[in-house]
């Protein structure tokens, strides 16, 4: 299946990580920044202050719709997960970056990188916990645990946003 080009894969240290080719790419399409945008102040209309929160939910929920898709040769181990979280994350879309760091203690970062300086603050602060959440399911899919992800921390850089989110295991 990969010689014909339907899977795909990408190394994560020690690992390689499987995905259906065809359905990433497409994937990738479906929502083009401006669509994400008006979805993003309709959403802030509807639900107002509650808006962050139910967007983390949100994140978490895509996790459980996709992760079935992709299939490891074996599961990442603590020692690498932050490496594979971040590779994952990064596939979600074009002009999204990410890199995980782990800490000591069952603690890390990830830093997701955003190259669009055009999305409004109040959008990006949304995309900030719809990645939160994201990060959570991934996380709780591979470890099958709970685990505490911290508020997103976001900031402007010179080609978009930069979002640093905190994972303790």
């Amino acid at each position: 299946m990969k010689a014909e080009g339907i899977l795909g894969q990408r190394r994560v240290g020690a690992y390689r990580v499987w995905y259906i080719r065809e359905i990433a790419e497409e994937t990738k399409k479906i929502l083009p920044k401006r669509i994400i945008s008006s979805l993003g102040r309709a959403f802030l209309k509807v639900f107002g202050d509650n808006a962050y929160e139910i967007a983390k939910k949100v994140g978490y929920a895509i996790i459980d719709e996709v992760y079935d898709l992709l299939t490891f040769e074996e599961p990442p181990s603590e020692e690498n997960i932050f490496s594979t979280v971040a590779e994952l994350v990064s596939m979600i879309s074009e002009g999204i970056s990410a890199e995980g760091i782990k800490l000591r203690e069952g603690r890390g970062i990830f830093r997701v990188v955003v190259e669009d300086h055009f999305l409004d603050p109040d959008i990006i602060k949304l995309i900030a916990h719809l990645f939160s959440g994201t990060i959570a399911g991934i996380f709780e899919k591979i470890l099958t645990r709970k685990i505490l992800v911290l508020d997103p921390i976001i900031s402007n850089k010179n080609s978009g946003f930069e979002i640093i989110v905190e994972v303790k295991l």
